[in-house]
């Protein structure tokens, strides 16, 4: 069981991340596990990617690059049928190659105070630890994602950039890597964890 968003898996298939909708319920460490089987995602045995993956892109501007919503295809690796890709279960989003998504969560504020506007509500945030050695570089910030949760399979609605990349576009010595994202248990901020990856006075960065 899950005790946190539970709704979702972050996956680093290659060649490019993915977030798959997961289909067992949220529930506490009290609650029984609940006798369900696990879904098969495909991995290690089957990718997403697009039709044409070099030219498959929403939004192209230096690291905050998107994929589209449509055209994801599920292809199998060598010596792997096509039928049995066909029967795992489907990506909600393409996120990018490198994007290294390390935590997410539903935003819900817990009050008025410091709340985002209302088209944030409900929405998934998505924190990106960003590429190290990829060329264009992308992520060091936190999509936005709306999702169908009224649907079964759930249906992905939209994606944006919400932090944009907390890096220097011209040098990569500094940079903030986002971790985790949750939504505050006393307003309605967005907490954020990060990594300070740079070089200040001679000393490397830590955690934030």
């Amino acid at each position: 069981c899950e005790s946190a968003l539970g709704e979702f898996v972050l996956t680093l298939f290659w060649p490019i991340c993915i977030l798959l909708p997961v289909t067992f319920p949220v529930c506490t460490s009290e609650d029984p596990k609940p006798n369900l089987a696990a879904p098969f995602f495909g991995f290690p045995r089957c990718y997403t990617t697009f039709a044409s993956p070099a030219n498959s892109f929403a939004k192209t501007s230096p690291g905050s690059e998107l994929r589209p919503l449509t055209g994801l295809l599920t292809r199998p690796y060598q010596g792997v049928s096509g039928a049995e890709c066909a029967k795992s279960e489907p990506a909600l989003f393409a996120l990018g190659p490198h994007f290294s998504p390390l935590g997410a969560c539903e935003y819900i504020p817990a009050s008025n105070l410091h709340r985002f506007p209302p088209q944030y509500q409900g929405k998934v945030m998505v924190a990106s630890h960003g590429s190290w050695n990829r060329i264009p570089w992308i992520g060091y910030r936190v999509d936005v994602l709306g999702i169908d949760f009224m649907t079964r399979p759930y249906r992905a609605i939209s994606r944006d950039v919400f932090l944009p990349p907390l890096r220097e576009t011209t040098d990569a010595a500094r940079r903030i890597r986002p971790v985790d994202v949750r939504s505050s248990s006393v307003d309605g901020s967005l907490l954020m964890t990060a990594d300070r990856d740079d070089f200040m006075g001679g000393e490397r960065g830590g955690g934030l």
